[in-house]
């Protein structure tokens, strides 16, 4: 897990300094292409529920949100 965040430092700051939209393109087709797989993997395993699996990958987007409006809002106070 650490080479994985490393390697998300490294490329966002490289993408940020460079200003590489391909670059930024591969990362984010690769993170995603890993969660598929990811995915796909726990869902053959017998000791995972493939429904609440989703349900915990579906509330991915709306904590991004919350967090994202909840920060938003206490900048401004």
């Amino acid at each position: 897990m650490a080479f994985n965040w490393a390697a998300l430092g490294w490329s966002w700051g490289q993408i940020l300094v460079k200003k590489s939209f391909a670059l930024a393109v591969g990362v984010i087709v690769f993170k995603y292409a890993i969660l598929g797989l990811s995915i796909l993997i726990l869902t053959k395993q017998a000791w995972v529920d493939g429904f609440y699996l989703m349900g915990g990958v579906a509330t991915v987007l709306p904590t991004a949100l919350v967090t994202v409006f909840i920060n938003h809002w206490l900048e401004r106070s």
